[in-house]
């Protein structure tokens, strides 16, 4: 087990959640535990050993919202099938998959951007990025193994990025920044970097877990989880 998952730190906030109810979020990503963690939401982490880019190749004209849900899906089922206590009564498992969609001009579907293999390919994405708008697509999952209960969602938000000369882009390839990030870029750390990106629609989305979306899950299905914010 310890070769296909890694067990983060558990997380916790001051307040007692429902007996029983725990939920296990199913990634390695520090920006969706913070978000989790804002929201007063009680988990524990779990990352499954899935390589994002080995799955992100859509087949023409899949909708990017259900290829990212089938991806966060993917994650979810991969935790509930190795680990016991996801399976477990009261267990819920979140997961969450990040695509950008870059339009093509001149043609009917877009590009689907995943996380760049290195640092060559973070310097094209952000290449192709620079001076235009594309989509952040977000995908979640919640899935109770035990009951074979699975909800799905997606959230949309449109983005543009600033026209950047290549000395700025070549800079930032040969750092380590875009790393693990879909589209090779993070938003936080690439707004108090001085690039001027603007965002419509709901910015958690662009960040990785969109917690409009997810919050609303929570509430139905297992509001235990979130202690005081319900």
């Amino acid at each position: 087990m310890s070769e296909r998952l890694r067990r983060l730190d558990s997380l916790s906030s001051d307040r007692p959640g429902a007996p029983g109810v725990e939920l296990i979020l199913a990634s390695q990503s520090p920006r969706r535990r913070e978000l989790l963690e804002e929201a007063g939401v009680r988990f524990s982490c779990l990352s499954p050993a899935i390589d994002d880019a080995d799955l992100a190749h859509a087949g023409p004209g899949t909708p990017p919202g259900a290829w990212a849900m089938s991806l966060a899906y993917f994650k979810a089922r991969l935790v509930a099938g190795v680990v016991p206590d996801a399976r477990k009564a009261g267990a819920w498992i979140l997961s969450a998959d990040t695509l950008v969609v870059l339009p093509r001009e001149g043609k009917a579907t877009a590009r689907i951007l995943g996380k760049p293999a290195d640092a060559s390919a973070a310097r094209d994405m952000i290449r192709d990025l620079a001076g235009r708008e594309h989509q952040v697509v977000t995908g979640v999952c919640l899935l109770r193994a035990d009951q074979g209960v699975r909800r799905t969602a997606f959230d949309v938000a449109r983005v543009r990025f600033p026209a950047l000369a290549d000395e700025v882009i070549d800079r930032y390839a040969a750092g380590n920044a875009w790393a693990g990030k879909a589209g090779g870029y993070n938003l936080p750390e690439r707004v108090r970097e001085g690039w001027n990106i603007s965002v419509v629609g709901d910015e958690t989305c662009v960040m990785g877990l969109p917690m409009g979306v997810v919050m609303s899950l929570l509430l139905e299905h297992c509001p235990g989880v979130l202690g005081g914010v319900a």
